[in-house]
């Protein structure tokens, strides 16, 4: 009903008289390829069911795809299709992050489509015109970075806040794995005591270790090498550029006795990155 001119999109039974699923079904091919195309572009960025927490914010994505009218945009290596399906990766991320959609309303929903209707140009995603209906802040404020850096592992939000820490990763060619940079496996209380460490330091390596600041995206097959090792053999072996790549901050060693050390700049290093994203870098990559 979303994706077909003219119908109305509230959900009832009601609703779905005999001219209307007329027009869904001579509107059929169109709806289902533009479904099929928004689902692929989704899934090649890593998004899920698991992470895609409000399945509404898919509707803008597909009936943009079905203006823009390219059967091979979503596919494309094209430069401009490259940068406009990251524009669209990154605006789905920011707005499920912000949980723009988590209480969208048929208002809202059929206020969105009636912008993206109104637009003149599909060449790029209209983030701008649809983030000022949902009167989305163009940045993340003080509050929204201190909920996103204590987000745990494998939650609904974890994946989504970590692909906005790798601006420039080949999404679509490759498969990402939520690591523990320090291996979750030695921060079991028994370990932390054997190490001789008091009670209130086990707490603050507990409090962290399975949080986002800990946390960074490997490739399949650079996490399976990885495994348990301790963080700093495995850090030893890395190039030059992986301090850079996953936001490893300089720090006096990379031991487990320098865990904390080692969270509070990375705290330092993801928030300092989080306040400087802003929706207006969507059209610069």
């Amino acid at each position: 009903m979303y994706l077909t001119d003219t119908l109305p999109i509230q959900y009832k039974v009601k609703k779905f008289t005999k001219p209307n699923l007329e027009k869904i079904e001579n509107n059929w091919e169109t709806i289902k390829i533009t479904i099929q195309s928004t689902v692929e572009l989704v899934d090649r960025f890593g998004f899920s069911d698991r992470n895609l927490v409000a399945k509404g914010a898919l509707l803008p994505i597909a009936l943009y795809l079905k203006k823009l009218n390219q059967k091979h945009s979503v596919a494309s290596s094209h430069k401009d299709d490259v940068q406009n399906q990251s524009v669209i990766q990154k605006w789905l991320t920011i707005v499920l992050l912000k949980g723009s959609f988590g209480g969208s309303s048929d208002t809202t929903l059929k206020q969105l489509q009636d912008t993206i209707n109104g637009q003149t140009d599909f060449s790029t995603f209209p983030f701008e015109a649809i983030n000022k209906k949902l009167d989305i802040e163009q940045t993340f404020s003080e509050g929204e970075i201190e909920r996103l850096l204590a987000t745990a592992y494998r939650t609904r939000n974890s994946y989504l806040i970590l692909s906005l820490l790798y601006p420039n990763r080949d999404w679509k060619d490759n498969a990402y794995h939520e690591d523990h940079i320090f291996p979750k496996t030695e921060f079991d209380i028994s370990k932390l005591r054997k190490r001789g460490y008091d009670e209130s330091r086990i707490d603050k390596y507990r409090q962290h270790y399975n949080t986002i600041l800990n946390l960074e995206l490997l490739e399949d097959s650079e996490n399976h090498e990885k495994n348990s090792q301790p963080f700093d053999e495995w850090f030893a072996t890395r190039d030059n550029n992986f301090n850079a790549r996953h936001l490893i901050p300089t720090i006096t060693a990379y031991s487990f006795d320098n865990f904390l050390e080692f969270i509070e700049e990375r705290r330092r290093i993801i928030s300092l990155k989080l306040k400087t994203f802003s929706f207006a870098q969507l059209d610069h990559g």
